[in-house]
């Protein structure tokens, strides 16, 4: 994170991004605060790149485990409180999206 110059690969910025999450909070109901974090590092490297990504759209994937899985917890959580879920809706309230910012899977 930083307010420095964007990473670039050859000097181009990346045409697909995955953010991948850091977990859950205590609650299992809202995002850790290092899953935040990357959801606001992707923000401040699409700012820093934002006049390639209104001509060229980035794919942007946010992903996220399901701890509970190996943990032996019973059923997973709603798909609306899944941790990739969890960080597009946090990225969208934050203003990432709708094209040609960025295409969005989770």
């Amino acid at each position: 994170m930083g307010g420095g110059p964007a990473r670039t690969l050859g000097g181009v910025p990346a045409q697909a991004i995955i953010v991948f999450g850091r977990g859950l909070g205590p609650s299992r109901r809202a995002l850790s605060p290092a899953s935040l974090a990357r959801v606001s590092a992707l923000l401040e490297y699409l700012g820093r790149n934002l006049e390639h990504y209104r001509s060229t759209p980035v794919l942007v994937v946010f992903s996220g485990g399901w701890a509970g899985a190996s943990e032996g917890i019973g059923d997973p959580p709603p798909v609306e409180l899944r941790e990739g879920n969890l960080m597009y809706a946090r990225a969208v309230a934050l203003g990432v999206g709708p094209e040609p910012l960025a295409r969005v899977a989770t």
